[in-house]
């Protein structure tokens, strides 16, 4: 019976791949474009402090990744963070012509050493699979399927170092293989080359103490300790090819500390545990509490175990020095999540280990443990669905975004490919310039009025209303309906001119004529004109440039240039 549940559950957890992989087809099969991402980073905040043109960290890392793959310093690209993962992102760039492969690639082998992590602590398959199958579908991991984010391949790495640790302390006696030791040593040094390690030194430490406490030798500490610093080393090998020396090498270590310490960022105390529990967080910039974006009510309930598996592990770990060492550390690494700036993502390394906290704690409860299990499990496929198959709401906010400040180059990546047909983006770009420059449109305020609501209805229609200011002529404001269809998986924009404004097509032109009224004249009773109308000329002068030796020179240029016919000086 448990071999039967065992391969049905492997078949879910494949299946529960292949449909992420479908719902993702879109982003997995499309093409990086160098020319418009190189366009969008150097408009972007990183390059423009004011830009309105904002570009998130996945965009930044899919860009300078492909950066790194042509040679770029990498510590001329946002050197606070270390540069493997986004490395790992530009190869998948190179070698899928898209940086998406690597989150589905990375996330997939995260989840397959897990099993084997999980296999190896909990001693059988069914409850490895089981666990490995409710982090699968955990709605912040689904997330990272597709995501150019660093947290994936850095949980690849941290449950690498973990297996070989495990592996190390499971071997006989008090000799462990120096093939482990090397390979823990490797895991960790690329673990901590992808974010900046402000988990290492916790991680690092708590190694050495079960290294040591299992062989009382240093050897195998030198081993795990070189291997780090070799691997570390190795993601900045660009760098030292570029001639660069080990002490300028340091010295980008150190600034990345100083950057980390001195980056003005007020801690939101308490939002790790208040996001768990009820899915809401204090934004670390607007200090005001919203909803988390990605979010399950299963970790409502592996936060409320947690305290109860950590007073049984203890208890287990009576004669065990080595267990509770790992437990203290583990419960440390918590307790600091709760104290630094915190993003939703940082929970990608420690979900896991709350899943295979809760799988054991269930263990005990026996009758109850299948009714736990299914509910983590029905709570996150609710939660993840709604991910890979979203409404086009998101989609459509973020155009009507680009829309209202006239980033046309944007909203041409967004349109359906058969609307691209035969127009390049420059193209496009340019005639949406051209219309709002030809019709003095200074901005644009576009409102949703009815909202595409379906998850599968395509296509489906949104309505807006838009109003736009110009220079001269005011505002007008008109009322349109834009499509919206799904093309693999992704929501896209069924796109018209006239949409943008009614009756215009891509053969328009549209011409403002502006004449300004004249004011009347005023006559004296003789028919003298004391005032009219009359063109002229405004001269300024810019005081900080004048020569003062040589300004009555100037105003005699002046009255010769109009003829000593000079209002006011």
């Amino acid at each position: 019976m448990k071999r039967v549940l065992t391969t049905a559950l492997f078949f879910i957890l494949f299946g529960y791949l292949a449909l992420v992989f479908f719902a993702n087809r879109g982003l997995y099969f499309s093409r990086f474009d160098p020319v418009y991402w190189k366009d969008r980073y150097e408009h972007s905040q990183w390059k423009l402090p004011q830009s309105e043109r904002g570009i998130g960290d996945d965009g930044l890392y899919l860009y300078q990744g492909y950066l790194l793959t042509k040679g770029a310093d990498p510590t001329l690209l946002n050197a606070e963070v270390p540069p493997l993962g986004k490395y790992a992102i530009g190869a998948s760039v190179v070698l899928f012509g898209n940086g998406y492969a690597y989150g589905f690639l990375t996330t997939t082998a995260a989840m397959v050493v897990f099993f084997f992590l999980a296999k190896l602590l909990l001693g059988r398959v069914l409850p490895a699979v089981v666990v490995t199958l409710l982090v699968a579908t955990d709605p912040l991991l689904t997330n990272q399927f597709a995501l150019t984010m660093l947290e994936s391949i850095q949980l690849l790495f941290f449950l690498l170092t973990a297996l070989f640790v495990a592996l190390c302390l499971r071997s006989s006696g008090k000799r462990i293989p120096v093939t482990y030791t090397l390979f823990a040593g490797i895991s960790f040094g690329l673990f901590s080359a992808t974010k900046f390690p402000l988990w290492s030194p916790l991680i690092g430490g708590t190694i050495i103490l079960l290294l040591w406490r299992k062989t009382r030798s240093f050897l195998p500490v030198i081993l795990f300790f070189a291997a780090v610093c070799v691997s570390y080393a190795t993601a900045y090998l660009q760098y030292f090819r570029l001639g660069h020396a080990i002490v300028d090498w340091l010295a980008i270590q150190k600034w990345m500390v100083s950057f980390y310490t001195h980056a003005n960022l007020v801690a939101n105390v308490g939002s790790m545990a208040t996001t768990m529990l009820s899915g809401v967080s204090q934004n670390l910039f607007s200090r005001s509490w919203q909803p988390a974006a990605v979010w399950s009510p299963s970790w409502s309930l592996l936060f409320l175990v947690f305290p109860f598996f950590t007073v049984g592990m203890w208890k287990t770990f009576r004669d065990d020095t080595a267990g509770r060492l790992v437990l203290a550390a583990w419960v440390a690494a918590v307790l600091l999540l709760n104290v630094i700036p915190f993003w939703t993502r940082y929970l990608v390394l420690f979900l896991p280990f709350f899943y295979l906290a809760a799988v054991w704690l269930f263990k005990t409860a026996k009758r109850a443990t299948p009714v736990l299990v299914a509910f983590l499990l029905l709570a996150n496929a609710w939660a993840s669905l709604q991910l890979l198959f979203p409404t086009p709401q998101a989609s459509v906010s973020q155009f009507v975004y680009d829309w209202r400040h006239g980033f046309f180059q944007d909203m041409y990546e967004q349109i359906a490919p058969e609307d691209a047909v035969g127009v390049s983006r420059k193209e496009f770009h340019r005639f949406g310039q051209q219309v709002f420059y030809d019709a003095q449109i200074e901005g644009a305020t576009i409102d949703v009025v009815r909202p595409a609501t379906s998850r599968f209805q395509s296509p489906q229609p949104v309505a807006l209303r838009i109003t736009y200011v110009t220079r001269n002529l005011g505002t007008f404001a008109q009322e349109t309906t834009l499509p919206v269809v799904s093309v693999d998986g992704r929501w896209r924009i069924g796109w018209r001119w006239k949409f943008l404004m009614d009756g215009l097509d891509e053969f328009s032109l549209i011409q403002t004529s502006v004449t300004h009224a004249k004011r009347g004249s005023i006559i004296a009773p003789d028919q003298t004109v004391l005032a009219q109308d009359k063109d002229s000329l405004l001269v300024s002068v810019i005081p900080e440039e004048v020569n003062t030796t040589k300004e009555e020179e100037m105003l005699k240029f002046l009255e010769g240039v109009f003829d000593q016919n000079v209002a006011a000086v």
